[in-house]
């Protein structure tokens, strides 16, 4: 899948833009109306408004590699979407034309909707958006030196009401953005104030474990050594995981480099920064979903288990007049891990395997479809795994309102991090 991140090569003439925005500009409506609201305003900020990068993540609220990553994937679902309609082009075609047109250049809906985004983005882009288009209809009109300047006159006192209102406007969204951000840090207290009494609860079941285990084991005495490195009986392994429902055609946009397993399926290796950006860049996307983020505590290189599925109801017609015969099953995903850690080498093995029970064919009478992987990797403190498993074509979850379109796959993400038992008796 190309990139447009990156630019090289020759490029396109004013003339070979002329004639892409020939073919797409009867169509650009219909193409932006299918990006979801984030996708739409990147496209916009990007070639309508020429941001840079930096520019775009700082007015969607995300970092520039985000950034990067959501642009790429919002020309791609352009590009799609034109192919299906017979005008096959490559996604720096289609930048280049768009650009090269810009909002004068755009049909009348589109301009009306880029100046609504710029408003909702930020007052200031607004402005300069109104001034440009303005400006812009004031040099096309072929009237004379006198009445040009009664008439700019006149503009420029519009402008500068326009601007006095957009200053209340600002003032307001100020306020509004004050009690915002009080409720996102009072909501950011409460999370960690949860994700402490989880870590709490985990560290409690770790100790009631190991005293069931040592019950019947006699104490033993050793000298004390006050820099002796930790047994391996006392660490424990933290085992964070997240199932994402993601497109299947998008999965190369997201730029990581894969390999290939015994089985099939695709794994690759992230560093911490590179899972905060993809994490960052799939939030609000419309077209992917979180199916579950289990996590597990468990001793080092002993087997662990956990299930995030809730009982779904069939029902099964006998062919008579009586009652449909009932059968429950469970639908959602099922960890199985046994991670370890060497002290000497300082990595983590991890086995693992995951299992997604989903639903496909009619809704009335669905059938369950079991997806399932086994994989084995090593890792430095710090990276995550990430595998993905191809989802069947109709293949669906209960909760869903809409039947997925396209093929979908799933990406299951593990990140380990080791857990000294005796740190949690410390003292906050």
């Amino acid at each position: 899948m190309e990139s447009i991140l990156t630019s090289g090569g020759d490029v396109p003439s004013q003339a070979s833009h002329e004639e892409t925005w020939q073919q797409i500009a009867p169509m650009l409506d219909g193409a932006m109306e299918q990006l979801g609201q984030k996708d739409h305003d990147a496209v916009v900020l990007r070639f309508f408004e020429n941001k840079n990068f930096a520019e775009v993540g700082a007015a969607l609220g995300a970092s520039e590699d985000a950034a990067k990553m959501r642009v790429n994937r919002a020309v791609q679902k352009l590009r799609k979407f034109f192919t299906k309609r017979g005008v096959a082009l490559s996604g720096a075609a289609i930048t280049g034309a768009i650009s090269a047109n810009s909002v004068q250049a755009a049909p009348i809906g589109l301009s009306a909707k880029i100046l609504a985004a710029s408003l909702a983005i930020t007052p200031a882009i607004g402005i300069t958006m109104i001034t440009k288009i303005l400006i812009t209809g004031l040099t096309t009109t072929a009237i004379t030196v006198g009445i040009y300047a009664v008439h700019l006159q006149n503009q420029i006192g519009l402008l500068q009401e326009q601007q006095a209102s957009f200053g209340q406007q600002i003032a307001q969204l100020s306020i509004e953005r004050n009690d915002a951000t009080n409720q996102l840090a009072a909501l950011r207290q409460e999370n960690t104030q949860a994700q402490a009494n989880e870590l709490e609860l985990l560290r409690l079941r770790n100790e009631v474990t190991q005293l069931r285990n040592g019950q019947n084991v006699l104490p033993q005495s050793s000298p004390l050594k006050t820099n002796s490195p930790p047994r391996s009986a006392a660490v424990s392994i933290l085992v964070e995981t997240k199932f994402v429902l993601f497109p299947a055609d998008d999965v190369q946009a997201l730029g990581l480099r894969w390999t290939t397993d015994t089985e099939g399926n695709r794994v690759s290796l992230l560093t911490d920064q590179q899972f905060k950006t993809l994490t960052e860049a799939m939030q609000g996307a419309s077209d992917v979903s979180v199916v579950s983020t289990p996590r597990v505590v468990a001793n080092n290189g002993q087997q662990a288990v956990i299930g995030v599925t809730r009982a779904h109801a069939l029902f099964f017609p006998d062919g008579t007049n009586e009652m449909p015969r009932v059968t429950y099953t469970n639908i959602g995903t099922v960890l199985d891990v046994r991670p370890f850690y060497s002290t000497n080498t300082s990595i983590f093995t991890m086995s693992y395997s995951a299992k997604l029970n989903v639903m496909s064919g009619d809704p009335s009478q669905p059938d369950i479809q079991t997806i399932e992987a086994t994989n084995r990797m090593d890792l430095s403190p710090g990276q995550t795994a990430v595998m993905e498993m191809k989802i069947p074509s109709g293949a669906w979850m209960p909760d869903e309102t809409n039947s997925p379109a396209g093929l979908r796959s799933l990406l299951l993400f593990a990140t380990p991090q080791v857990v000294d038992s005796r740190d949690f008796n410390k003292a906050p």
